[in-house]
């Protein structure tokens, strides 16, 4: 496990960036993070992020505690992307992770690098994204239709 150099809301980055962008529009804030390997994308407090009921959410466990989220990925031979839609523990609105990168190789560097921090949990027991590897697909017709539940803003 790498230490947690910097962390943007539950997301650990063990290395410090060549850049950063923090972005706060209207429908979103975001922070994107470039390394020599590739690109983190995190997106939180936005609206416009349907993460329907959670019920074909694939879950991942450690000492610190689970993590809930959706992965979905994809590659055109220039560039290999992998989404996920992370569960996060006192609000409703999902956090989105896309990791980008040129390769392969990269991205798989990426992913065991960057960590999530499982809700309630400290940075010692955050989970390695290599390790949220079940393929759950985009949210089921009948999960996107379901009437989103209403909640707490996040504050992260």
């Amino acid at each position: 496990m790498h230490p947690c150099l910097i962390i943007v809301a539950s997301i650990c980055l063990p290395w410090a960036p060549g850049k950063a962008e923090i972005v706060n529009s209207s429908i979103a804030r975001s922070v994107h993070v470039t390394s020599a390997d590739g690109r983190v994308d995190v997106e939180y407090e936005s609206d416009n992020i349907m993460t329907g009921a959670w019920t074909s959410a694939a879950k991942t466990c450690s000492a610190g505690g689970c993590v809930e989220y959706r992965r979905t990925g994809s590659g055109d031979g220039r560039r290999v992307q992998t989404d996920f839609l992370i569960r996060r523990a006192v609000c409703l609105r999902a956090l989105r992770v896309v990791v980008s990168s040129k390769s392969a190789a990269a991205q798989a560097r990426l992913l065991a690098e960057v960590s999530v921090i499982p809700p309630h949990a400290s940075a010692a027991g955050a989970i390695p994204l290599s390790r949220l590897d079940v393929q759950t697909g985009g949210i089921p017709y009948e999960e996107r239709m379901a009437v989103q539940p209403e909640g707490p803003a996040c504050s992260d």
